[in-house]
């Protein structure tokens, strides 16, 4: 399950700092290696959380709050100012918890003047959208998965570890896709080309 993506530098990475921390035991999906770097990167980070008076829970519950309002922002695309999280998350320091993020080298500040905020890699909005997609799968639109390559990696990545009816439909939506290819038909051939 981890070749697809061992050929990339920044995966590779991930699979290696697994190994250092699971007795070089292999994960047994890309799941458990996402969740086994971001639990290490926060515990580096034990006194800063504590200092705020947060836990890793609610951390790890802000980034899934943050990745789901960016991905559904047309206008954001993979990042949001500061300003705009303050507004979208009045009830906590919204400012502390993207400090946390930044010290623990999962998120990051730009340098314009708006102060846009995203995660270190696009790989960390996928996996945290997932964490949200298990908890209330009615989000998931199965018609992005052919028109919009924003969230079709995050769905690749859900029908790795949702249950298994749920990513039987998807893979049949997938295929009932792919079969449609026509030749003549470029936007048919696009939308069918996308479920490779």
């Amino acid at each position: 399950d981890l070749l697809p993506i061992a050929s990339n530098p920044f995966a590779i990475g991930l699979i290696y700092s697994y190994l250092k921390d699971n007795d070089n035991k292999l994960p047994n999906n890309q799941d458990d290696l996402f969740s086994s770097y971001i639990k290490s990167r926060l515990n580096s980070c034990k006194k800063l959380i504590k200092k705020n008076n947060f836990n890793e829970e609610i951390i790890i519950n802000y980034a899934v709050q943050i990745s789901a309002y960016m991905l559904n922002k047309d206008n954001f695309g993979l990042e949001a100012s500061f300003e705009e999280l303050k507004l979208r998350f009045p009830a906590v320091d919204i400012g502390s918890i993207i400090e946390i993020l930044v010290y623990a080298r999962i998120g990051r500040i730009g340098s314009g003047e708006e102060k846009r905020f995203s995660f270190v890699h696009r790989r960390f909005n996928e996996y945290f959208i997932v964490q949200k997609y298990l908890t209330d799968p009615s989000l998931i639109n199965m018609e992005s998965i052919p028109i919009d390559s924003r969230f079709r990696d995050s769905l690749v990545l859900y029908s790795e570890i949702a249950p298994e009816h749920t990513a039987i439909e998807r893979s049949d939506y997938c295929w009932n896709e792919i079969k449609l290819l026509n030749e003549t038909d470029i936007i048919q051939s696009k939308r069918s080309l996308q479920q490779y």
